[in-house]
């Protein structure tokens, strides 16, 4: 008899969640979508960009042509100050 396992394998990087991830979606966000630890939507994306180094930049611009469509973020902005504020799904970071 063979090792039976109830988890579903991925070849990674996966397909879905690197277009995902090109249309601007955050790795938190992609992660509570698909319903796994957002460590292996990180493993999954770090494979994807050394497959192709254009996948940041590709992300960094979708993600603020969301942000700039959404508009401020009730949450208000990212605490640590940072530009990684799209990341975790805060707002625009003000001027």
């Amino acid at each position: 008899m063979g090792f039976i396992t109830d988890r579903r394998v991925r070849r990674a990087p996966d397909a879905e969640w690197v277009l995902m991830y090109r249309l601007g979606l955050s790795r938190q966000r992609i992660a509570a979508l698909v319903r796994v630890h957002p460590a292996v939507v990180g493993y999954h994306r770090v494979i994807a960009r050394r497959r192709d180094p254009g996948l940041e930049t590709e992300h960094h611009a979708a993600a603020a042509v969301t942000a700039a469509k959404a508009g401020p973020s009730p949450r208000g902005p990212c605490p640590s100050g940072g530009d990684h504020h799209l990341d975790y799904g805060w707002g625009p970071v003000p001027a």
